[in-house]
């Protein structure tokens, strides 16, 4: 596409149940295939979000936005060398959309069952360095009991906080001209909590998702109008 639809991306581990948590969002049971075999998903998917009132005609409309679904990564049945190339391919086309300025956010999905591994900080730390802008999404909340769930959303808030002390550290910093290239971390400082099977923050996640596309919608008419103002000057 383009990149004047905006977009959100879908990322995570081989087998967090990416596929079925996209089934529930768009609420098709299909539409991303569900496999019994990790890293199902070697290649990038668009599926376009309509509006609820146009759901009926949607081959005629143009979408609000588009659900990015990219490859997972660490993939437990594939060689190094091609898991290494799948996430370089992943990670560059990631930052291709930001620069077109269509990708909006992130949306990284952490398994209950497993909580955040170095994989998942590793991935985090990338994107923080590249300043992409990502939500945390806890998949399976049904399969542990809710302490466990209660553990691995404080994991994910005190890394948030973390961030933000050392921000604001940096902000009382005598060096004001390093301190904006120091200041890291763009994690939202919400979690979704979620369970496909049992639809469980399926509504809170899709409202997310919109307020996204509305915030990217808004952006690109900004922009939109300010290229048409300077053309008629």
């Amino acid at each position: 596409p383009s990149g004047k639809i905006p977009e959100i991306a879908v990322l995570g581990r081989s087998n967090v149940g990416k596929s079925s948590l996209l089934n529930a969002l768009t609420n098709h049971k299909n539409l991303a295939r569900i496999s019994k075999r990790p890293g199902r998903t070697q290649q990038v998917n668009y599926f376009g979000q309509f509006d609820r009132e146009d759901s009926n005609e949607v081959e005629s409309k143009t979408p609000i936005g588009y659900i990015i679904d990219l490859p997972g990564y660490g993939y437990a049945k594939a060689p190094d060398d091609v898991v290494s190339e799948w996430q370089k391919n992943t990670q560059d086309f990631i930052t291709s959309r930001q620069e077109r300025g269509a990708l909006q956010r992130i949306y990284i999905l952490i398994d209950s069952r497993r909580g955040i591994d170095l994989v998942d900080s590793s991935i985090m730390s990338w994107l923080d360095i590249n300043g992409i802008s990502y939500t945390v999404v806890i998949t399976k909340c049904d399969a542990v009991r809710k302490p466990i769930v209660v553990k691995v959303a404080n994991e994910i808030c005190m890394r948030y906080h973390s961030q933000m002390l050392g921000n604001n550290l940096l902000l009382h910093d005598d060096n004001e001209e390093e301190e904006q290239d120091n200041m890291v971390g763009l994690q939202s400082p919400f979690v979704h909590v979620t369970s496909s099977r049992k639809n469980v923050g399926i509504i809170e996640l899709m409202c997310a998702v919109e307020g996204d596309f509305y915030v990217g919608n808004v952006n690109a008419k900004s922009r939109n109008y300010g290229n048409e103002f300077k053309n008629t000057r």
